[in-house]
Parts: C-alpha cells; sequence; structure tokens
C-alpha cells in the first residue's frame, strides 16, 4: 500500500498562519483594552461586588458595625449601596481593610488593576505550563498569548 503523499509546507504558508494569528491575537487584545477602559470609565457602574460587598461593608466593619447586618451597612452609606450582601468569610475583611483606608474611586482603581495583572499572571502560567508557551496552540490562542 502506497503511503499518502503529504502536502509541502511552503514558507508562505508559514508565514500566513503565522501573521494570521497575530492579528487575531492583536484583535483579542485590543478587545481586551476596550473592555478594561469600558470598566475604569464607569466606577459607579462595573464591580458593583467591589463597591458593595468589600469596599461599603469593610468600612463598616471598620466603623464597628457588623458587615452582615445589611439594613446596618445601608443606613451606613444611605444611597451609596445598591446592595450586594457581604457573604464571605471573616478573614476577606482583614485583606480589604486596606482598601476600606482608601478614597473609593483610588480604590477601585486599584482593585481594577490587581484584578488585571492577577488574570495576566494566569494567562502566562497557563501559556507556560499546559501549552509549553506555544502560538500554536488554539486554547493558548484564545487566552490571548502574551509576549515575556
Amino acid at each position: 500500500m502506497a503511503k499518502p503523499i503529504l502536502k509541502q509546507a511552503y514558507p508562505e504558508d508559514i508565514m500566513m498562519k503565522t501573521l494570521g494569528r497575530y492579528i487575531a491575537l492583536l484583535i483579542l487584545f485590543s478587545f481586551g483594552v476596550y473592555l478594561l477602559c469600558k470598566i475604569a470609565a464607569k466606577p459607579d457602574y462595573y464591580q458593583h461586588d467591589f463597591r458593595n460587598a468589600y469596599y461599603y461593608c469593610t468600612k463598616a466593619w471598620m466603623a464597628g458595625i457588623n458587615p452582615y447586618d445589611d439594613a446596618a451597612v445601608k443606613n451606613m452609606f444611605p444611597g451609596k449601596v445598591n446592595f450586594l450582601s457581604f457573604r464571605y468569610p471573616p478573614l476577606t475583611l482583614y485583606i480589604f481593610r486596606v482598601f476600606g483606608t482608601m478614597d473609593y474611586y483610588f480604590a477601585y482603581y486599584l482593585f481594577l488593576f490587581l484584578k488585571t495583572a492577577a488574570l495576566t499572571g494566569l494567562i502566562l502560567l497557563w501559556r507556560d505550563k499546559f501549552f509549553d508557551g506555544k502560538v500554536g496552540s488554539r486554547t493558548s490562542f484564545i487566552l490571548m498569548r502574551y509576549k515575556t
């Protein structure tokens, strides 16, 4: 039985595939930057879990109010809390106490930066540990491969 004849890959084909991958990565990266800018532009609309459950509940706890008491937290911050109840372990209050000492907008942008940095770190870790740093993997491609 004859072996099948494999099509030889020409440098132009490889270059076009690589160019297509980088164009797709550029589009994904641009979309990520767009979303990040959109979230950063509306601090009173996005990250409502940070605003309600972390920031204001931590401030209430620092003032001696029970953060698990929804009515007490709402009374402390009237009109600011569109409430998402604090349902996290008490240890998180100590962790988020750092944000409670800051102005809300500064804390909002710092939290957004930390989340973005954590996501970037995860993408780099996944790329290196699960995909051997290869561009060719479709999943790595979707995860917006960052250059190191």
